[in-house]
């Protein structure tokens, strides 16, 4: 009972106190009362790595149609379109490499999964999942030791 009424004292305190409060801040807007703060908090890092390999927007748009047959589960179509970014932009062997690997190894085609990751290893060398993916593609061809 008496948890209770301390509950109901806090809350009805907290109803009353917040919107008085409020009314005698200057900074305090009606209209802005339903929107979100602006988020203050530790600004985005970028990779130095991923500044070393820049790449264009037709280079990205090639990237979003591989990732979007990726996610439709179309491996095949995701490779030829992987391998003909390569094709037209070389610069971009960083990103596709990492890509092209992740889909040979869904397709079960391990040795070539490992020539890509170790190409990707080598340009991104402090991308982590890279590193993971290299070694998962290692022990899929057995070589246990290097994995």
């Amino acid at each position: 009972m008496l948890a209770m009424l301390v509950g109901t004292a806090l809350s009805s305190w907290w109803l009353l106190s917040v919107p008085l409060a409020a009314q005698n801040q200057e900074a305090f807007n009606p209209s802005r009362a339903g929107r979100l703060p602006p988020m203050r908090g530790p600004a985005q890092t970028v990779s130095a790595d991923v500044l070393r390999h820049p790449i264009s927007s037709k280079t990205r748009g090639m990237l979003q149609r591989a990732l979007d047959w990726m996610r439709s589960g179309k491996h095949r179509e995701a490779i030829h379109q992987l391998e003909a970014t390569l094709a037209k932009d070389p610069s971009s062997a960083a990103y596709v490499h990492s890509l092209l690997g992740f889909e040979y190894m869904q397709t079960d085609h391990f040795a070539a999964s490992v020539n890509c990751f170790e190409q990707a290893v080598s340009l991104l060398p402090h991308d982590a999942i890279n590193h993971v993916n290299f070694g998962i593609s290692l022990a899929g061809i057995g070589d246990y030791k290097r994995a």
